[in-house]
Order: C-alpha cells, then structure tokens, then sequence
C-alpha cells in the first residue's frame, strides 16, 4: 500500500522509504522470493533509475523462486536503456546510478553493453564498448573496497549470465 500511495503523488517528491522497508522485510522473512527484488526495482524505475533497477530484476530472475513478471520488466527495462542510448540521453538521466558513488559514463556504457546482450544481437562496438566498461571497471574497483557499488556491476554481471543461461535453457526446451 505504501507503494501504491507514492505512486500517487504525480510532480512532488515521493518518499519510497516505507514501501522499501516492508519490501526488505519480506525479503528477511522468506530470502528466496524474488518478488520483494522486482517491486524494489519498480520502485527504482518510477525514479529512473536503471542501473538499480537492473540488479533488482536480475535479482528476482535469480532468485530461488523468481517473479513471473521479472523477466517482462527486465525486457522493458533494456528497451528503456536502449532507447535512451540512442537518443544519446543515457549518461544524462540524473537518477541513472541513483546515488551509487559510480561515474556515469561507467553506468552507461555498462547498462548500454548488458542491454545489447539481452537483446542477443552481434552489434559492430561490441569490442571498443567492452573494452571501456573493462578500463573503466578496473580503475574503480581500484579505489573501492569489496562491499562497494563497483561490486555491484560485477554481481549485476553475473546475474546476467544466470538469467541468460536459463532463458537459453528454456528455448532449447520449447
């Protein structure tokens, strides 16, 4: 309901606190539930914020009971990334990194390079387009401890590879 109340409050600041306490909540009390990780990450999209919006599904896409609507919201979320990348508006988005202590061009580049993967096709900066979210990774993760946002891409990263392993699985089956 706290959710639903925020949502309501078209034009003025909305506090998402108390909806994000009981979302952490359900997650303390049944951890293998990926619903609590995709209403975070609605959450997230209502501020723009992708790249939490992005660990937040593949979060609930990992989890031991995943959201049924996860993957939808993924798909959504990558046609969001890629057409704000192609009106070159990705890196501008002000609750793009939503606070994370991450550079955003890292942030672009990196959600920019995921949502091209989801999508499954070969596309001609791959290599240059890694290369930077690689050079650009390893300077940060450099300067932070483990537990920092830097990390984050990283876990982000490995999610992606799980969900994309399993989305493999389920049309090799079909």
């Amino acid at each position: 309901m706290s959710r639903y109340r925020e949502s309501e409050l078209a034009g003025k600041e909305r506090n998402w606190g108390p909806a994000v306490g009981f979302y952490e909540l359900a997650l303390s009390v049944l951890p293998s539930s990926g619903i609590p990780h995709n209403q975070l990450a609605i959450l997230a999209l209502a501020d723009n914020n992708l790249f939490r919006a992005a660990y937040q599904l593949y979060r609930a896409l990992s989890a031991e009971e995943p959201h049924p609507q996860a993957e939808m919201n993924l798909r959504r979320t990558f046609y969001k990334i890629s057409d704000a990348w192609k009106k070159n508006e990705l890196s501008t988005i002000p609750t793009l990194t939503g606070g994370a202590s991450l550079p955003k061009g890292l942030v672009a580049f990196f959600l920019r390079l995921l949502s091209t993967y989801y999508h499954g096709k070969a596309f001609s900066e791959r290599d240059e387009l890694e290369a930077e979210v690689i050079s650009q990774l390893r300077v940060e993760l450099k300067k932070e401890p483990a537990e920092a946002p830097p990390a984050k891409l990283v876990i982000v990263n490995i999610a992606a590879g799980h969900a994309a392993q399993d989305r493999l699985l389920k049309s090799e089956g079909s």
